[in-house]
């Protein structure tokens, strides 16, 4: 029996170690994809824009197909994470669902320089919005979901290996703070607003099937690993209200 209880203690404590092993991999996982994302934005997609004033004729179209595939490829990694801790199973479709809509955003971006047409302005008003609603998403949702598990877990030290993220681009840089400002109701261009999600949905096509993750008015985040297979959608869709006065 003392034996028995032993191993029992041993076993125990390396399961209490592999799990808290767990969830900092997660938690210094997640920074490093929140940086790679953001310096994607901030140091190459930035600049393009600067550098351009905003229009089409002088962007440079390659450095934005990097940001593309790149804002892709972080997407996916997300997207396709099997290791996910039990604890971070309701803040995971946040990170999801803001790296879809940068991802959508770039896309678009992309293809609106590469066509001939005259659409690129519209591309960027609505690809600047998208990149707040991302912003709002990881440090008003995301990131207290992590800490909230990491406290449930004991495990708030591990925090600390979460750096608060930047906004995905200042978006004073670009000089885009005055229409898309007013349009929107925010005062602070660079600033991470939260406004009032009802309802962010993230699908991608994996392999033959796609997975969806939804984020219903109240908050709920449901694991996109755990919704049913086969609908079809974009990789992005999220709705904000920002008109609305909350109580």
């Amino acid at each position: 029996m003392v034996a028995f209880g032993f191993i029992f203690f041993v076993v125990r404590g390396c399961v209490a170690i592999q799990e808290s092993t767990q969830v900092r991999k997660y938690v210094t996982s997640a920074d490093s994809v929140l940086s790679d994302s953001s310096n994607a934005g901030r140091e190459e997609l930035q600049g393009v824009l600067k550098d351009s004033g905003g229009g089409q004729g002088m962007l440079n179209e390659e450095a934005l197909g990097r940001v593309a595939n790149l804002s892709e490829r972080l997407y996916a990694q997300a997207l396709q994470n099997d290791e996910i801790p039990p604890e971070f199973e309701d803040a995971q479709p946040y990170l999801i669902s803001a790296l879809g809509l940068r991802k959508e955003a770039t896309e678009n971006l992309a293809g609106a320089a590469s066509s001939s047409g005259s659409g690129f302005g519209d591309a960027l008003v609505a690809a600047v919005e998208d990149f707040r609603t991302s912003d709002s998403i990881i440090a008003n949702h995301y990131i207290p979901a992590v800490r909230e598990s990491l406290e449930q877990a004991g495990q708030t030290g591990d925090g600390g290996y979460l750096e608060e993220p930047r906004p995905f681009m200042d978006y004073r840089e670009i000089d885009f703070d005055a229409s898309s400002s007013a349009s929107s109701g925010r005062s602070d261009p660079s600033g991470v607003h939260g406004g009032h999600i009802d309802a962010v949905t993230v699908a991608e096509r994996q392999s033959k099937n796609v997975t969806v993750g939804r984020i219903d008015s109240k908050g709920t985040a449901t694991d996109p690993r755990r919704a049913r297979r086969g609908r079809r959608g974009p990789p992005g869709q999220v709705r904000e209200d920002h008109g609305r006065q909350h109580p």
